[in-house]
């Protein structure tokens, strides 16, 4: 296996509104933190690119134009967003101010950030050596819970993912957590990748290369419960401590190098807001480790349903993965709650999505 990473900041010098909160509507004030994206670029057989933006949320519009600037086809990206809700409202395309909505794309903006992926992702193909790759699992108890109730679901492991040459140099680093990076709230004006920002910037001072933020199933996990006020100075206490977290590697597994990426169209039956929905997910495998990307924000309980399907291997469930298509809930969850209010499915759908999901994985 051959891997290489490149990062770039994309803050905007203009202030800009930040998608997340209906009840921020004004513009930003200022930044706590830019907002990086990540290139991670992983060659077995073929070509496969993680992509990880500092943005609500991801659309099939920005990733057409990232393939349309570059070499790469939409079947060889695996786009995440790391769900910030400090960021430019103009992504993804069905939420604005953090609510489901159809508007317009603005051209320059998303035409300037694909061409920054497709130049980020020309430089790593450039810069590919041979890796191997390694996983370590740690635990952020404390850090965020479910935050429909504090006892409730939620997963609490960090799954850390490094790329390392034969002589000890970090080529790639993916770390993959469970919770809204939503420390900073509604009155914030500043423009913030959240706790995530210090995590990643304490990581790559300790791993000397970019780090791939992904995030999982969060729709119902928060810091709404463990975090002590919505301040700046909170927020980068949060994201120090879930480095402190996951920053010994001394007992680092090696994976199988073994790659492979599968895209599949699911097609509902019912959809409350969106005239249609096709649902394109992602199957990331890496040996004996899935990497499942999701096109929405996905409650803990419909992830363990969706990681069940895969018997003994290790499933990490990647949320706000290749397109934003609203919160997703299982049939067991709670009614009475925000997730379940304006959830994308019918909640009983998720029993026909799962069925569907068994027979695509059994012909895979």
């Amino acid at each position: 296996m051959r891997a290489a990473s490149v990062s770039f900041c994309f803050t905007p010098d203009n202030a800009v509104y930040l998608n997340g909160y209906e009840k921020r509507r004004c513009l930003s004030e200022g930044v706590h933190q830019d907002l990086m994206a990540t290139v991670l670029l992983l060659e077995d057989v073929e070509k496969t690119a993680i992509i990880s933006f500092d943005l609500c949320g991801i659309d099939q519009d920005l990733i057409q134009r990232i393939a349309g600037f570059s070499n790469f086809s939409v079947d060889q990206l695996f786009v995440c967003a790391t769900h910030t809700h400090a960021s430019l409202n103009e992504f993804p395309l069905y939420l604005s101010f953090g609510q489901l909505a159809m508007r317009s794309p603005n051209e320059n903006i998303r035409s300037e950030l694909a061409r920054q992926t497709a130049k980020a992702l020309l430089e790593a193909e450039r810069e590919l050596e041979e890796v191997i790759p390694y996983s370590k699992v740690a635990q952020a108890a404390g850090l965020y819970a479910n935050r429909n109730d504090p006892s409730g679901l939620v997963d609490r492991f960090l799954n850390l993912l490094l790329f390392q040459t034969h002589d000890g140099r970090n080529k790639g680093c993916i770390l993959h957590f469970n919770a809204h990076p939503t420390v900073l709230d509604y009155h914030n004006t500043l423009i913030s990748p959240d706790f995530i920002g210090t995590t990643r910037n304490l990581m790559t001072a300790q791993f000397h290369c970019p780090i791939t933020m992904i995030n999982g199933a969060c729709a119902d996990v928060s810091t709404r419960f463990t975090r002590r006020d919505a301040s700046i100075a909170e927020c980068e206490r949060i994201g120090t401590e879930l480095y402190h977290r996951i920053s010994d590697c001394t007992d680092l597994k090696k994976l199988d190098p073994a790659l492979s990426l599968k895209h599949r169209i699911y097609q509902a039956a019912t959809c409350v807001y969106l005239p249609e929905l096709k649902m394109d997910l992602s199957i990331l495998e890496l040996g004996e480790l899935v990497l499942f990307g999701f096109p929405g924000e996905i409650s803990v309980r419909f992830s363990r349903e969706i990681k069940q399907l895969f018997d003994e291997r290790r499933v990490l469930v990647c949320g706000y993965t290749n397109d934003y298509l609203g919160y997703f809930i299982d049939k067991e969850d709670a009614r009475d709650t925000y997730e379940a209010k304006i959830c994308t499915l019918q909640p009983e759908e998720s029993t026909t999505f799962i069925e569907w999901l068994k027979t695509t994985l059994t012909f895979l």
